[in-house]
């Protein structure tokens, strides 16, 4: 069952991810370009055709996201580089300065603790 709640968590996060990236001016976060769009289309999390999500749950995602931030800059970055900039492990560990597994486990640790706040 925690598996499913995870792999949901993602799913949503990939969403979240998506509408941050559709130029929603009222959340801050940039605009994508259509180059990036044509330069990410590599990225198998584009393919996944992530799940619909409200307004409402975006919101309660990205103020979950930010409460992590206020405790965890560092996995909320993380989060910001692999679900809004579609980074793949190795650009976020160079970005971090660090190891890809301890990336991983920076990623794992951040997708956890979202996941809790959303299901609490």
């Amino acid at each position: 069952m925690q598996i499913e709640t995870i792999n949901e968590t993602r799913q949503e996060l990939l969403a979240w991810g998506a509408m941050a990236r559709s130029g929603l001016d009222h959340v801050g976060y940039p605009k994508e370009s259509p180059l990036r769009k044509y330069m990410i289309t590599g990225y198998s999390e584009v393919y996944a055709s992530p799940v619909d999500i409200t307004d409402e749950r975006f919101l309660k995602i990205d103020g979950a996201i930010a409460k992590l931030g206020s405790r965890h800059e560092e996995e909320r970055a993380a989060l910001c580089m692999r679900y809004i900039h579609l980074m793949t492990e190795r650009q976020i560990a160079k970005n971090l300065q660090c190891s890809k597994s301890k990336t991983s486990m920076i990623l794992a640790a951040a997708e956890a603790w979202i996941d809790a706040r959303l299901f609490e």
